[in-house]
């Protein structure tokens, strides 16, 4: 069998999967870009890397009010940042990236509680 044959049992895949995939990845960068913009305002004090930072932050809120799947987004918004801070703290071998690793993932804990249904 080819590797890029389609499956005969798996259905196709339409606008509404492709655009939460990439709005999740845009939700992503804007996390990523908020979370390192801070850390180098932090070192620098430096005013662009502060409003840098407020911008990703800003669109990361804009495309949570705009989702038609707010939770769901919200959800892998905690686990990009769960992930990101933990191979932060294996690869700085420091225990600083679970103050924010902590509470994301007891707020994913919680958000899964109440919607168990945002995994499917």
């Amino acid at each position: 069998m080819h590797l890029l044959t389609k499956d005969a049992n798996q259905p196709p895949k339409g606008f509404a999967y492709w655009r939460d995939l990439i709005l999740g990845m845009i939700g992503a960068v804007c996390i990523l870009g908020c979370l390192g913009h801070t850390i180098d305002w932090i070192k620098t004090h430096n005013s662009t890397d502060r409003n840098r930072a407020a911008g990703f932050l800003l669109g990361y809120v804009l495309l949570a009010g705009l989702l038609p799947k707010r939770l769901k987004y919200v959800l892998l918004s905690l686990l990009v940042i769960i992930a990101w801070g933990i191979l932060g703290a294996i690869s700085r071998a420091s225990l600083l990236p679970f103050l924010i690793v902590i509470p994301c993932a007891l707020l994913a804990y919680v958000l899964l509680r109440w919607r168990p249904d945002l995994l499917k």
